[in-house]
């Protein structure tokens, strides 16, 4: 990986707008060719179809994946899919700014209400607004979101899954911004599939609005893909090609495998896109730094790691560094099932992929190296994030010697 240093104000920043990974290895003339034709089409513009396409031959990996968090990022509220307390503990006081939230469910309608009661009997100011879509799969959080005339907004209440409490939603104790915190094209293209955003505004967005991340983020516009297959009738089975007209990120090379991962899980300080470039240019099978620059903080405290900083905290892993290309985000992580269904000793089994159990040190009692031992509980411990309140998560750097292992 080639990192570029800038001083900046006394602290070191790292630039990884020249990201690229150490030894990617030689791929074989015909994983190479389907490397080639998958880049190709996954550069072309527009072509996309939407999940449900993919779903008429894809129905199984379509319904695990539309469990897992990125499948249930965006969604419209229901009384079915209710995981929020309603009944008490709704009411939060923002003592800076002296006002009032309330999370309310009544006939179906989820409303905030913003007020400030000047006894128990009248209340001089009161706001209340509809909630229109929820953004964020509730593993962690649950954030809501109001439509006005296409442009939508972040509302000031967020429900903290493991925490089981309402507050305040993310920086909001440092600035309030109420039912107006804009939820700008990158915040959107993020928690959901490329939606149509109006040029020049900051955050207007046409209907429909998709509901939840989709399999065109990984494997590029489906239009080909939908075309070669319900109208082609092509067999690919018989002659042992692969399919070029979508983009399986399996035949990409190493580098930018994890760059489709990288769109969203490679958070930095600031992050700067290159001249006439957007977040919806990126397809999978580019680079990501054909799109942006990223830059990041070279103090990375190892137990604080930021919510979306699983990207940067594997980069600095030694198991990634020496693996010479040879580890990804989908070693461990299969991005078409849910983390909860998974079982935790797949996750052991990758580490074991590399490390021989019979290899490992037993001379500290207190730690576990049978084979059968869950390895994430000491070498990739959990932490609370630094920008998320009462969220706790998988800190992804993973390091030999730790609070636990270091006796």
């Amino acid at each position: 990986m080639e990192i570029m240093t800038n001083l900046l104000k006394n602290r070191w920043i790292w630039s990884l707008c020249t990201l690229a990974l150490i030894g990617c290895g030689k791929e074989d003339s015909l994983k190479t060719q389907s490397i080639n034709n998958n880049i190709a089409n996954g550069l072309i513009d527009g072509g996309y179809v939407g999940d449900q396409e993919c779903s008429l031959c894809h129905i199984e990996i379509f319904n695990t994946f539309k469990q897992n968090g990125m499948g249930r990022s965006l969604y419209v509220p229901t009384a079915q899919n209710i995981i929020e307390d309603y009944q008490s503990n709704t009411k939060i006081y923002d003592e800076n700014n002296n006002l009032y939230y309330e999370a309310i469910h009544k006939d179906g309608v989820f409303y905030q209400k913003e007020y400030r009661p000047e006894n128990e009997n009248t209340a001089p100011h009161e706001l209340i607004y509809k909630v229109d879509y929820i953004i964020g799969s509730g593993n962690h959080t649950r954030s809501y979101l109001r439509k006005e005339n296409g442009f939508i907004y972040e509302m000031p209440m967020t429900w903290y899954s493991q925490k089981r409490k309402w507050d305040l939603s993310p920086s909001y104790n440092l600035w309030n911004q109420r039912f107006s915190r804009p939820i700008i094209q990158e915040c959107m293209n993020c928690h959901n599939s490329y939606t149509q955003y109006q040029d020049y505004s900051t955050n207007q967005f046409d209907d429909p609005i998709p509901h939840g991340i989709g399999c065109e983020r990984c494997h590029g516009p489906g239009l080909e893909h939908v075309k070669k297959r319900m109208y082609e009738e092509t067999d690919l089975s018989a002659s042992g090609s692969l399919d070029s007209s979508i983009v399986n990120p399996a035949y990409l090379s190493a580098s930018k495998q994890v760059d489709v991962c990288f769109q969203c899980h490679l958070q930095g300080e600031m992050t700067v896109f290159k001249k006439g470039k957007q977040q919806t240019d990126f397809k999978p099978g580019m680079d990501i730094t054909e799109i942006k620059s990223i830059y990041i903080d070279s103090d990375q405290t190892p137990t604080t790691p930021s919510i979306a900083s699983h990207g940067l905290r594997m980069l600095m892993s030694l198991c990634y560094i020496n693996s010479q290309g040879k580890m990804y985000c989908t070693t461990c992580h299969d991005p078409h099932t849910s983390i909860d269904k998974t079982p935790v000793s797949n996750y052991s089994k990758a580490c074991l992929s590399c490390h021989r159990a019979e290899l490992l040190s037993n001379s500290n009692q207190e730690i576990d190296h049978r084979p059968a031992a869950n390895c994430v509980s000491c070498h990739m411990l959990k932490s609370e994030t630094s920008d998320i309140p009462h969220v706790t998560g998988t800190d992804h750097w993973i390091r030999k010697e730790n609070s636990k292992t270091k006796k």
